[in-house]
C-alpha cells in the first residue's frame, strides 16, 4: 500500500489539507489505536473537518495477527523498544483488545525451515476464520465511527480494490456509515 494514497487523492481533487494520523498503521484496531490517542487532542476549534479511513480488505486478517505480517514486524518493533503489536480478537463470543508479546523464533534469520515452522505455529495459535475476521473489521470501523459522531466529525470509509468491499458497504450503510465504493462510482 501506498500510505499517503489517500491523502493525495484529497490534496489532488479537493481544497482541503489532509494529515495522515495513521501512518505506519498495521490495520484498522492500529487506525482506531491511532484516532483514540489523536482525538484526545482535538477542541472544538482544532478537530478536522472529516475522518476518512481506507478500507483495505487484508486490514482484517492484519488486526486479529496475521502470522506473516506479525514476523516481519518483529525487527521494526524491536528497534523502536516496542514490546508487542496491539491485537483484537473474538474470545469468548466477546471482542477483546490485547496486546501480541511473544519471542521470535532463535534462528529465524538465519534459516528459511525455522522461519516456515514459526509461520505454521502461529497460523495455527492465531487462526480465525474470515467471518471472524470481517466481524472484528466491523467492529473496530464501527468504533471510529462512534469517536467522530460523539466529536460531530464526518467519518468516510471509501473502499479502493478491496475484494470483499460489498460485503463490507452493505453492513457500514446498515449501521449508517458512510461507505463508498471507489471502483464504482460515477
Amino acid at each position: 500500500d501506498d500510505p499517503d494514497i489517500l491523502s493525495n487523492v484529497i490534496a489532488r481533487n479537493t481544497p482541503y489539507a489532509s494529515v495522515n494520523l495513521s501512518v505506519g498503521a498495521q490495520g484498522s484496531y492500529h487506525g482506531l489505536i491511532f484516532l483514540r490517542r489523536w482525538s484526545t487532542f482535538w477542541s472544538p476549534e482544532n478537530k478536522p473537518k472529516a475522518v476518512v479511513y481506507l478500507g483495505i480488505t487484508h486490514h482484517a486478517t492484519r488486526n486479529v495477527v496475521d502470522p506473516y505480517w506479525a514476523t516481519i514486524h518483529d525487527s521494526h518493533n524491536k528497534h523502536l523498544n516496542y514490546n508487542g503489536q496491539p491485537y483484537i480478537r473474538k474470545v469468548d463470543g466477546k471482542i477483546t483488545e490485547r496486546i501480541y508479546n511473544r519471542r521470535p523464533f532463535i534462528g529465524r534469520e538465519y534459516s528459511a525451515l525455522i522461519a516456515l515452522i514459526e509461520q505454521q505455529y502461529l497460523h495455527y495459535r492465531y487462526h480465525t476464520t474470515t467471518d471472524e475476521e470481517r466481524e472484528v473489521n466491523l467492529y473496530v470501523i464501527e468504533q471510529m465511527y462512534r469517536i467522530c459522531e460523539r466529536l460531530g466529525i464526518p467519518f468516510l470509509v471509501p473502499f479502493i480494490y478491496s475484494s470483499d468491499q460489498a460485503f463490507y458497504i452493505e453492513r457500514l450503510q446498515q449501521k449508517g456509515i458512510t461507505a463508498i465504493d471507489c471502483n464504482h462510482a460515477g
